[in-house]
This record gives C-alpha cells, structure tokens and sequence, in this order.
C-alpha cells in the first residue's frame, strides 16, 4: 500500500498530537541563578509591566478624550428638530467641552502621580517622564 506526502503529513501530525496529550507535564526547573538575582530580575520584570500598564492606563484616557473633543466638535451647530433655529448643538459641546477640561486636568493628576510613585520607588532619578 502506497501512502502519498499528504497522508504521512497527516499521520505523523495526528501521533505528535497523541505522544503530547498523553505525556505527562514537564517538571518546573529549580533556577540556577543566584538567589538575589533571580529577585533583581523578578522585580525588574514586575516594575516593567507595571509601567506598561502605566502607559496603556493613561494612552487609553487620552484616546477617550480626543473621543469627547472630536465628538464636541461636530455638534456645534445642530438645531433641535422641534425648535428650528435653536443652536441645542452648541449647549451640548460646550458642556461636553467643560467634561474634556476635567479629563484633561484628571489626566495630568495621573501622570503627576505615575511620576511621583516612580521617584518614590526609584524608578525615575531624573525626574522626567522619558
């Protein structure tokens, strides 16, 4: 009986697939680095997703902001279809406009705060943000 590339492809796949399901979990390996290194290093990584999720916290307010501007924006200018002439549009903006002011004050309180944690934690000697 002749087998074609294919359907040996698909043997071999199917037993790999078999052979992983019923191997048994690989053991964890007990690290070799020095003992406070290895805590260096579990730090480091803990700091650095902490500041990414830092970035993504304040890259997704300012998204939200730049959101309510540009809807703000196309509302000046709607009249209200029961009152004919009556610039509802511009009402709304502007009280849309006063909620992106307070995003936008809130927004630099957080990355004041980010800043300030960072020093406290020594994670940013120069003071600066970069």
């Amino acid at each position: 009986m002749r087998i074609t590339k294919r359907q040996l492809r698909r043997i071999i796949k199917e037993e790999r697939t078999k052979l992983l399901k019923e191997a048994p979990a690989p053991l964890p390996m007990k690290s070799r680095a020095d003992p406070v290194f290895a805590s260096l290093i579990k730090g480091l990584i803990k700091e650095q997703s902490r500041a990414k999720s830092e970035g993504e916290l304040q890259g997704d307010l300012a998204s939200i902001i730049d959101a309510i501007e540009s809807v703000a924006f196309e509302m000046y200018g709607l009249e209200d279809p029961g009152n004919p002439g009556a610039a509802t549009g511009d009402e709304m903006a502007r009280g849309l406009e006063a909620q992106v002011e307070r995003l936008s004050t809130f927004f630099d309180q957080l990355e004041a705060y980010f800043v300030t944690i960072d020093d406290m934690s020594g994670r940013n000697p120069g003071g600066s943000i970069g």
